[in-house]
């Protein structure tokens, strides 16, 4: 079985390379998996119950903080 990934890119063909594509895709997996995740899985962010005035900011900043030391 195979599979297809389609997308479309402002790259030219020349610089649309099957590396530099691969490389892109990762790049933007590494943000999630480094950041985000780390924020979902450790700090648990998605189940936050802090949802009004300045809450969710002081606290977004706060896990910043900590992953950051």
């Amino acid at each position: 079985r195979d599979d297809y990934a389609f997308g479309l890119t402002s790259l030219t063909p020349e610089r649309a390379t099957p590396e530099n594509l691969l490389g892109l895709a990762r790049g933007h997996w590494e943000i999630e998996n480094r950041n985000h995740h780390v924020r979902d899985v450790t700090f648990h962010e998605d189940l936050s119950q802090v949802r009004t005035q300045n809450g969710p900011h002081m606290m977004a900043t706060l896990r910043e903080l900590a992953m950051s030391i």
